[in-house]
């Protein structure tokens, strides 16, 4: 998987060129979660002083967000930092979804949340002050844990339950996860069987982690957005004048990008190379508006980094036969004809991957014609708009982040 490691002393850093072709600045004790530790397997824990006994006063947390939100995680580190009155400890979290109960009132003089994303779960703790916010490109979060800018003693993540040879599968997101892992000093995983298996950068070998704690709580689900007649027009116009046929797509959240897509079913050959996975792609794929057929990058293949959306999309992400519904290429017709065993390979077609390849500008520039539709808070006379802040508020960070890392590459964003 690594062709080449590129040391460079003045750095006192490591430069790794991936399968992907892209150089990643990492630690010099770089280790692949996907590689096997021998002898090595972990713990089964049941409480909180069966996983936290290491944790000190003053220590560094990191906490999987989005759908892969462990909870029930947090929750058994909440109590066990407030029964022991640890003091100090910084929970570094990117896009939390859901109730945070790590943010009620008792919880302020033991743990305070360091946002790398806003969102709804923690926008009000940053704007009174009782959370952080780290203003931040996407593409460069993983580089504050492999740069050790953040020690972090612990990483909780929620994984699939291991494969017969184990490895298992990060929660429906890469996005800084392994940046995390790869850096921390314990890994305690949350095994959850409605995780979806995934492929890319998602595989975690069991060795990896350090202790294993069940739960089988649903997963962290987004409202599709109802969007209105204006917004279905502004929709409306962007797919029938700035998206074109054989285009690279990239969809943030909100209502326009939703009604974008909603306009693009008499689209052909669109590609997908976003950070974020929703709704929309489900509903252009089974449209059979999407194959990929014209990206640079991993051709044939959606890219993203990770997954926002309710059950229908984690059951498409997931190894299910039913994404075989889409329109295949000939040449690969005549291929399942002749060979029906090519449908497995075929049908994994989403790659969910490391946030600071996904986002790089570099990365995204390789493919042809980009057409990204996201969506602004403000905007004035000259054309300038707003969609991190909401005056004073700051309401997501993304402008600092995704949607600039998309911007700089392509004129139509």
């Amino acid at each position: 998987m690594l062709r080449s490691i590129l040391r460079v002393p003045s750095l006192s850093s490591t430069f790794v060129r991936n399968f992907y072709g892209a150089r990643i600045q990492v630690t010099p004790n770089l280790v692949e979660p996907s590689a096997s530790i021998p002898g090595k397997h972990p713990k089964w824990a049941y409480r909180g002083e069966d996983m936290f006994s290491q944790l000190c006063e003053n220590g560094n947390v990191y906490v999987q967000g989005g759908v892969g939100t462990p909870h029930a995680l947090l929750n058994e580190l909440k109590n066990y930092v407030m029964d022991r009155g640890l003091r100090g400890i910084t929970l570094h979290q990117f896009f939390p979804r859901g109730k945070l109960s790590v943010l009620e009132p008792e919880c302020s003089k033991f743990i305070r949340i360091n946002s790398l994303f806003a969102t709804r779960s923690c926008r009000d703790a940053i704007n009174n002050g009782e959370a952080d916010f780290v203003p931040i490109s996407l593409s460069e979060i993983p580089h504050l844990f492999r740069r050790q800018h953040f020690t972090l003693d612990l990483a909780l993540i929620q994984v699939s339950p291991p494969n017969q040879h184990g490895f298992c599968c990060l929660c429906a997101g890469v996005d800084i996860n392994r940046a995390a892992i790869q850096n921390s000093r314990i890994v305690v995983a949350q095994v959850n069987p409605n995780t979806p298996t995934t492929f890319g950068d998602t595989t975690v070998h069991i060795s990896k982690i350090d202790y294993i704690f069940y739960d089988s709580s649903p997963l962290q689900e987004f409202d599709i957005p109802e969007f209105t007649e204006v917004d279905s027009k502004v929709g409306k116009i962007i797919a029938e004048n700035l998206i074109d046929d054989g285009d690279t797509c990239q969809f943030g959240i909100g209502r326009i990008p939703y009604a974008t897509s909603m306009h693009l079913k008499n689209h052909k050959n669109l590609g997908i190379h976003t950070d974020m996975l929703s709704t929309e792609v489900v509903n252009l794929w089974n449209a059979g508006c999407i194959s990929n057929s014209t990206k640079n990058v991993r051709r044939g293949r959606i890219v993203a980094s990770f997954v926002v959306g309710k059950k229908e999309l984690f059951d498409f992400i997931h190894e299910n036969p039913s994404v075989s519904k889409f329109v295949l290429p000939s040449t690969f017709v005549v291929i399942i004809l002749h060979h029906s065993f090519c449908i497995h390979c075929i049908i994994n077609n989403v790659d969910l991957c490391d946030i600071a390849w996904t986002n790089a500008p570099e990365v995204i520039a390789r493919n042809p014609n980009v057409a990204a539709v996201n969506a602004c808070l403000e905007t004035d006379l000259g054309g300038q708009i707003v969609s991190s802040t909401y005056g004073n508020e700051i309401r997501s960070g993304e402008m600092s982040g995704r949607e600039l890392s998309f911007e700089l590459n392509h004129p139509r964003f």
